[in-house]
């Protein structure tokens, strides 16, 4: 009776494990999304500061070249509008969706450049790793 206690107690046990270690998985996704959204927030608002100071030179120079009428201060308006629209199209335009379904063709189309070497990680090579590292648990 004594070993069937033993056996259940040790079920329990893994049953928790596994259930810690989902738990830890799915805050450890929660966190890389929000992460993900803090870094597309920014960029967002790092857009606005930036089309701000592009438009304020591009009327400085266009300036500048009408009054003193040399025609290569208005050669640098260019990059600028063209960094402009970059800057806009990477804050607001659609490059994640489009990285996203390149992402899924990849993976449908070649799997094998994708995959881990050795195949998937498991809970038993875990456990052999961290016993390697850290002596037993």
């Amino acid at each position: 009776m004594g070993q069937s206690n033993g056996k259940l107690d040790a079920s329990v046990i893994e049953k928790q494990r596994q259930n810690l270690l989902e738990t830890e998985l799915a805050a450890a996704d929660l966190a890389s999304v929000r992460n993900h959204a803090l870094e597309i927030s920014r960029r967002r608002e790092q857009f606005h500061w930036q089309f701000v100071g592009a438009s304020t030179l591009t009327v400085a120079l266009g300036a500048a070249a009408v009054l003193t009428k040399r025609t290569d201060l208005i050669m640098p308006i260019a990059p600028l509008i063209l960094g402009g629209f970059y800057c806009h199209f990477s804050a607001y335009g659609e490059p994640l969706e489009a990285l996203k379904s390149d992402a899924e063709r990849l993976l449908k189309e070649s799997p094998k450049l994708v995959a881990r070497p050795g195949g998937p990680i498991t809970l038993a090579e875990i456990d052999r790793l961290r016993v390697e590292m850290y002596g037993s648990a």
